[in-house]
């Protein structure tokens, strides 16, 4: 885990938004060195949410090696580690830490 976190920029919160990426307050959401909103989408963060470095790939135990993204998950009280991949999860994740490269895909 990344150990010093920003808040966002205004242009960062804008290209998060426009890929469908919402907020409760965005001052909730940091973010560490190497954080690219461009890999986010259609994500709702909620409360205390800690974004590490996403520009990576990750390597799966199933060979394939995926790129560093977020997309279809509701975030709350998470930290989330550098390079992971979180995809298509039909609730929250609430009360995490995810590791560095971490996948998660297709739960809910």
């Amino acid at each position: 885990m990344a150990s010093s976190y920003r808040k966002l920029t205004r242009e960062e919160i804008a290209s998060l938004e426009a890929k469908g990426c919402m907020a409760e307050d965005w001052n909730e959401v940091e973010v560490a060195a190497g954080f690219e909103p461009g890999a986010c989408i259609n994500v709702i963060f909620g409360r205390n949410v800690r974004l590490g470095s996403n520009n990576g790939v990750t390597h799966g135990c199933d060979g394939v090696v995926r790129r560093a993204m977020i997309r279809d998950v509701m975030l709350a009280e998470c930290t989330v580690g550098d390079d992971a991949f979180i995809w298509g999860i039909n609730s929250s994740i609430t009360n995490y830490n995810i590791g560095r490269g971490v996948i998660i895909s297709g739960c809910g």
